[in-house]
């Protein structure tokens, strides 16, 4: 799912759709397509959405407005709000910025959304794959998370 590097728009948005859906939690689009419902358990979901554009996202962006939506129309006392990021598609991972400036960050965690970057994802999705367990604990710690930016940290 080296998708989730590279794209934007439908491609990528279909790629976490596919690497939650690894993760075993039955992930479901909103009605509009706005947002991806992501369950942890029975009670506990994950209102993730995907932000679109390169680059790292101001506080002013339309992404940080649809996760502040997503809050207000879907999310539950058990739900934690996502913002899956790309950063600049163009370069490799490792040499990306931070997807989102350090103004949106703070606004952001404020709120209680958390920023997941697309490589974080792809890293959990790969991780899935051999570790299901493993995985499926950091998406718990994902949601335990009361926003701003979430790593993982593997130790291998």
């Amino acid at each position: 799912r080296r998708v989730l590097f590279r794209s934007s728009g439908a491609s990528l948005a279909e790629a976490v759709h596919e690497a939650f859906t690894a993760l075993k939690t039955e992930p479901e689009w909103s009605s509009d397509g706005s947002f991806l419902t992501v369950r942890v358990d029975a009670k506990r979901r994950l209102i993730v959405h995907v932000a679109g554009g390169d680059g790292p996202l101001d506080k002013r962006s339309d992404a940080v407005t649809a996760a502040f939506r997503a809050l207000q129309e879907a999310a539950g006392p058990e739900d934690r709000a996502v913002l899956v990021t790309t950063g600049d598609r163009q370069l490799p991972p490792k040499e990306r910025a931070d997807s989102v400036t350090p103004e949106a960050l703070e606004l952001l965690k404020r709120m209680g959304v958390i920023v997941l970057p697309s490589p974080t994802l792809f890293n959990l999705w790969t991780l899935s794959l051999t570790e299901l367990n493993e995985a499926r604990t950091y998406l718990e710690l994902l949601h335990a998370q009361d926003g701003g930016a979430f790593k993982l940290k593997t130790g291998k």
